[in-house]
């Protein structure tokens, strides 16, 4: 990707579709786009807002992507990694239409994220996937998630409609945690909530729970 973009490009782009395959080094290139280094925190002249990665494809190889203290990322295939695009200052992303999972933090602290398109091959999102996204308003889950992890959501401030997967299991805990979410239908298919799901959610007004749950935190 950064043959075909080039450095005299990367940090003049606002809009991107990309097509084919990509590796941790063409992540890591996006996240520089995005206005985000591999490196936990650090910042670029990045500009790019809107990411168009529905006929793109996640494949293991090239270079770890993210790095902390601790550890290293690489990508796998078909799955949007952890960390993977924490704090880049997209505004809008439509993910790969063969992706299955979304994992730990992969968008967390994107403060001008509004708009994710998730497709129907997710099953599982991951802990704090959305965590603090600010300004994100609306998300609808698809029918094939079956699983939320911990705070997936959590600390979406503004998030005050979501449309959950009718075949979802569980939702774990501190998920809308100190949301706007005013009423929520519980599908029938979730048979376990976990704790503080809907913590300092101040302006709920309605919660719609079915008789097959079966624990609630």
């Amino acid at each position: 990707l950064s043959s075909l973009v080039g450095d005299t490009n990367k940090y003049r782009i606002e809009s991107m579709k990309v097509v084919g395959n990509l590796n941790g080094t063409d992540i890591r290139f996006i996240r520089d786009m995005a206005g985000r280094s591999y490196s936990s925190g650090v910042s670029t002249n990045g500009i790019l807002k809107e990411l168009d990665l529905s006929d793109a494809n996640i494949v293991e190889g090239g270079d770890y992507y993210y790095y902390t203290s601790t550890k290293k990322y690489y990508t796998e295939n078909n799955v949007i990694g952890d960390y993977m695009f924490e704090y880049c200052k997209l505004t809008s992303i439509v993910l790969p239409s063969n992706v299955t999972s979304i994992g730990a933090r992969a968008f967390s602290d994107c403060d001008y994220l509004s708009g994710v398109s998730i497709p129907n091959t997710v099953q599982v999102i991951g802990i704090g996937a959305f965590s603090s996204c600010n300004i994100l308003t609306r998300i609808t889950v698809p029918n094939s998630v079956t699983l939320i992890k911990s705070g997936a959501f959590n600390y979406c401030f503004n998030l005050s409609n979501i449309t959950l997967s009718n075949n979802l299991e569980t939702i774990e805990g501190g998920n809308f945690d100190g949301s706007s979410i005013k009423n929520i239908v519980i599908p029938n298919s979730v048979t376990t909530i976990g704790n503080a799901v809907l913590a300092r959610s101040k302006e709920l007004e309605s919660v719609t729970i079915s008789e097959n749950i079966k624990e609630i935190g």
